[in-house]
């Protein structure tokens, strides 16, 4: 599995440790990390240039949309992270957020296709992030468009209704059962 591993490069002095961790066993799962721009940047490197931001924010997209899964450490709040994230869920990439915080940290947990993993100590990692990879959906939704006349639409909704779910959800637990 493609994994990309997004985190703050202004944290990393007081986090490296954990990136380091996380980005270990993601290896030790056998899975292909692209995460080296967070270990060999800096805050002085990523602001020299322009072009040279252009060219490095042009190359993390692309490993978002090639990914399969993201996994991010937000410790250290980071804009820049959080559009990181933001385009990922947009991609509609599963993404694991890991924190040393108690708290979800300014995120909404109702995110779709999103897992907050809270952690105190790098020994919890080994244990909390391969059961978060094994809990995440990687099945992708389909838009599907389509036209109902009002009739059958208060049908659908009515049915919906009774069995306490949505139109959508209705739809797509018929489509299974065939």
């Amino acid at each position: 599995m493609k994994v990309v591993f997004v985190a703050s490069v202004n944290g990393k002095s007081k986090q490296k440790f954990f990136y380091l961790s996380i980005i270990g066993v993601i290896k030790e799962l056998g899975h292909d990390v692209f995460y080296e721009y967070i270990i060999k940047e800096n805050p002085e490197t990523i602001n020299k240039t322009y072009k040279r931001n252009i060219k490095l924010h042009k190359n993390l997209i692309k490993n978002i949309k090639n990914a399969d899964l993201i996994i991010s450490e937000i410790t250290h709040e980071s804009v820049s992270v959080g559009y990181l994230i933001h385009e990922a869920l947009l991609y509609n990439k599963p993404v694991i957020a890991m924190s040393r915080l108690d708290s979800t940290p300014n995120i909404s947990i109702f995110l779709e296709n999103f897992t907050f993993i809270p952690y105190k100590k790098a020994f919890e990692i080994k244990d909390l992030l391969p059961k978060a990879i094994e809990g995440v959906n990687f099945e992708k939704n389909k838009r599907l468009n389509f036209l109902l006349t009002e009739k059958l639409d208060e049908k659908l909704k009515n049915i919906a209704t009774k069995n306490n779910t949505s139109k959508s959800e209705f739809l797509r637990s018929l489509i299974r059962s065939l």
